[in-house]
């Protein structure tokens, strides 16, 4: 009686293992879609706008015009084209915050890429978010762009880029073969 009474719960504890290793095994394949559906999109965004000469066009135009002007009147208060240039550019800084917080985008590869452009962006076009949310949203604007900036400012690059691995080229051997720089750091 006692060894079927063993093997029940050694066998229910089997099950139990085998359900808990499934559940999580699905978890994680559908996160693993939800973020695959989010590539393309992200790719997309980051090739048509960011790597674009009209949007790096905007973004110059954007960060030397804006202290031209009183940031009092918020975003809406610009005259325009700057009003559409300036809302194009934060806009899709936001959207950059969505796609990490949302997991769509790993922040470290955001905050090693374009850390300085976020706190850049930012501390121009900060104060005239600020007004805008006071004056005339009363409520949350441009959020995402807020975090994802002050997490960049938290945030060193070069560390980043140590923790992912990333390598460096010599200084001294720009010119040299991939053999000639192994055989000089290796003699």
């Amino acid at each position: 009686m006692e060894v079927q009474i063993l093997l029940a719960v050694i066998a229910v504890a089997v099950s139990l293992a085998a359900l808990t290793v499934s559940t999580l095994v699905s978890l994680r394949q559908l996160r693993s879609m939800q973020t695959a559906n989010h590539v393309p999109f992200a790719i997309e965004m980051l090739t048509r706008d960011f790597g674009h000469r009209e949007f790096q066009r905007l973004e110059r135009l954007t960060l030397d015009q804006l202290p031209q002007h009183d940031p009092n009147g918020g975003v809406s208060g610009l005259p325009e084209p700057l009003q559409s240039q300036c809302r194009q550019v934060i806009n899709f800084y936001d959207s950059i915050g969505i796609m990490v917080c949302d997991g769509a985008i790993r922040e470290e590869l955001v905050l090693a890429t374009i850390n300085y452009r976020l706190r850049r962006i930012w501390n121009i076009a900060g104060p005239f978010i600020r007004a805008e949310r006071e004056h005339h949203r009363k409520g949350p604007f441009l959020d995402f762009l807020e975090h994802i900036t002050a997490r960049a400012h938290d945030t060193d690059p070069s560390e980043i880029a140590h923790r992912l691995g990333l390598h460096k080229m010599p200084t001294d051997t720009s010119t040299a073969t991939p053999q000639e720089t192994r055989d000089t750091e290796n003699p």
